[in-house]
């Protein structure tokens, strides 16, 4: 069996050149002259010694860096037992790998357990379910969580420079801060937030329902409330929110309160 895998997808984005995956590899990618690329049956006549070495250069190049993936690959988690397609795919998989080498159960990890069900015609399939504590975690997470955000501060055409920011890998980094969570335990219900994002090495995981207020000449309050299909950051109201939200809010001087606060207990 062959199983393929595409080098843009080991990336560190998947729009980086392969001229680049290939730089620090005994198989650098081949420059041609100017124009070339885009008539390239024309140039394989032209010098076919070039067109080839090109040619299984790239092959060549692009194994190495596989190679050299891989490599890095099995020294942070321990197994080459998996080729992983993306390196989100390989992130997951090194995880799950170094979580089940210490003992953990993967699916104690996330809050779920595998019970016996049946399908239609009878026969036993196994069904996974989630414990109590990550329903009622879900119900606040689906809540708090906002999607991506783009912002615009003004109306119309802009001409100009525009800044366009983008954290590669963010959220893979930011799991990373997150600690295993004790799902046999409910979340508590926290009368008093600080403003503590860490405890210790792991962030702390808290998921509120707020009343809020900003001061009149707060421009970027950073509290958003869903109205109309839409997100919207006005300056006092009530929504869904997460700790580091709260702390950045109290930072730009927000008056609120807590209606409902918990905190997933840790596992220690």
């Amino acid at each position: 069996m062959v199983e393929l895998r595409d080098t843009c997808l080991l990336a560190p984005t998947t729009r980086t050149p392969l001229a680049e995956l290939t730089k620090n590899t005994p198989f650098p990618k081949i420059k041609l002259p100017e124009g070339v690329i885009s008539r390239m049956c024309e140039y394989r006549h032209e010098d076919p010694q070039t067109f080839e070495s090109y040619a299984i250069t790239d092959c060549r190049g692009a194994l190495a860096y596989y190679l050299c993936f891989m490599a890095d690959y099995e020294a942070i988690s321990g197994t080459r037992e998996v080729l992983p397609l993306t390196v989100s795919h390989g992130t997951v998989e090194a995880y799950v790998h170094q979580q089940t080498q210490a003992g953990m159960n993967i699916l104690d990890l996330v809050g779920k357990t595998e019970e016996q069900d049946f399908n239609s015609k009878g026969w036993k399939i196994p069904s996974l379910m989630m414990k109590p504590s990550l329903v009622v975690c879900k119900a606040f997470g689906v809540e708090s969580y906002m999607g991506g955000l783009s912002n615009a501060y003004v109306i119309g055409e802009r001409t100009g420079k525009i800044l366009d920011l983008d954290f590669s890998g963010a959220y893979l980094a930011a799991l990373g801060a997150i600690p295993r969570i004790d799902w046999e335990q409910f979340p508590r219900q926290v009368f008093t937030v600080d403003d503590e994002l860490f405890d210790g090495d792991a962030a702390q995981v808290l998921i509120a329902y707020v009343t809020f207020k900003f001061p009149s000449g707060c421009l970027y309050p950073n509290l958003a409330v869903w109205a109309l299909g839409s997100l919207f950051f006005p300056l006092q109201g009530e929504t869904y929110c997460t700790l580091p939200e709260i702390v950045l809010a109290r930072k730009l001087e927000a008056r609120g309160q807590g209606q409902s606060c918990v905190s997933l207990p840790p596992l220690l």
